[in-house]
């Protein structure tokens, strides 16, 4: 693909856009790009179907047009605006996505494994067993690496308990005194 987008209002016949009409070269980590001017760039509304398709190229253009500028940046969509997040945002966005990745890994190798496998021909049971072991392996592995490399407990916080512990009261006794 060249440098400049092309055809970004495909869906509207002598709309073609010959180059990107939003200005990228002062764009920095934190900055946003409102709805309203994604909207006017692709002459679209936010409630037609394929703004979200257009707003994905949108993001995907900037995150290359920042690379080719030498800026490594995380540009996502939040609430229909192009967001190029700071580099805290990024990694706490970077690490939930890939625990939602770790999570869904594991539910689609659950469902791998509740395949009846006696519906199945030789082929597709040598097959799915291949992929179920491979697929196993590599979630374990992945488990394994997750437990070994995982984050410090938070600190323990200075503010009591809900259960204190209590002495006993020392009971004095009348021939000791």
């Amino acid at each position: 693909m060249d440098n400049d987008i092309d055809d970004i209002n495909d869906d509207e016949p002598g709309t073609r856009a010959t180059e990107w009409p939003l200005e990228t070269k002062h764009l920095a980590k934190g900055d946003r790009i409102p709805a309203s001017i994604i909207e006017e760039v692709f002459k679209t509304s936010r409630e037609k179907r394929n703004y979200g398709l257009k707003l994905m190229r949108a993001c995907d253009f900037v995150t290359r047009r920042l690379l080719e500028r030498g800026i490594s940046a995380v540009v996502v969509s939040e609430h229909d605006d192009l967001v190029i997040l700071t580099d805290a945002e990024a990694a706490t966005y970077a690490a939930h996505n890939f625990d939602l990745g770790r999570r869904k890994m594991g539910r689609s190798l659950q469902r791998q494994a509740a395949v009846d496998r006696s519906q199945l021909t030789p082929d597709q049971l040598a097959t799915h067993d291949r992929a179920l072991a491979q697929h196993g392996a590599i979630y374990a592995a992945t488990t394994k690496a997750c437990r070994t490399f995982a984050l410090p407990s938070p600190t323990q916080r200075n503010t009591p308990g809900l259960i204190v512990q209590r002495t006993a009261p020392k009971i004095i006794d009348e021939n000791e005194a």
